[in-house]
């Protein structure tokens, strides 16, 4: 925050507004992932309307309507989430691949949770291909575009789906053990959801059991 707040200084003497409104979106993520719901929403407020009266860059403007839309979506406010991820999204296409594939996700998270399926399964899509375009299919970070997808899956009821998806993110991270413990273990928990809705038993019981293993492992 401190540095944040000096380069903020630094921009507001220098006169440039794009790098104040810029700080200021940077402050206000900060405080939401600190779960300061008000001085984020405040802070990124004052650097929404700094942007528009200077006429930023699309490109910034989006990333402070994304960052707008992430506030709103960890108070659990989904359709003002949706909103701001929507505007953002007009901008998207100047952006870098790494943001579009960030926004795509956060867009195919507001919708799932409004249970518009068809919608987030599309953005999910598109992020999961960006991903791979940028990292490779094998990367740990591919994986972390395959697990919502996954999720998706289930609440759509194809498990089929849900299972494949899983199951690849796995292998991937097995590849990468044990530094990755604790995702394999969350992925473990998604594939026993599918399995005992699929009324298979025992395989949901045997992932179970290797996710409490991990568990514990990671608690020691």
């Amino acid at each position: 925050e401190q540095n944040y707040r000096q380069a903020l200084a630094i921009y507001k003497r220098l006169q440039d507004d794009a790098g104040v409104a810029m700080m200021l979106r940077n402050l206000g993520a900060l405080y939401s992932l600190q779960g300061r719901d008000d001085d984020a929403r405040e802070v990124l407020d004052k650097s929404l309307k700094l942007a528009r009266k200077t006429h930023l860059d699309p490109v910034y403007l989006g990333r402070i309507l994304n960052s707008f839309g992430v506030t709103y979506y960890r108070q659990g406010k989904i359709k003002e989430a949706a909103k701001f991820f929507n505007e953002a999204f007009q901008t998207a296409s100047a952006d870098t691949l790494q943001n579009r594939g960030d926004l795509l996700n956060n867009m195919g998270a507001v919708y799932h949770a409004m249970r518009e399926y068809g919608k987030a399964e599309d953005y999910l899509k598109q992020a999961l291909e960006i991903t791979e375009s940028i990292v490779g299919p094998e990367h740990p970070d591919t994986s972390l575009s395959l697990t919502p997808l996954a999720i998706l899956y289930i609440d759509m009821g194809k498990y089929a789906e849900a299972e494949e998806h899983f199951l690849r993110a796995l292998r991937i991270l097995n590849a990468h053990e044990p530094v990755l413990d604790t995702r394999i273990a969350r992925l473990l928990h998604g594939l026993s959801i599918v399995y005992r809705r699929t009324d298979r038993r025992a395989e949901a019981e045997e992932t179970l059991a290797h996710t409490a293993i991990l568990a514990r492992k990671n608690i020691t």
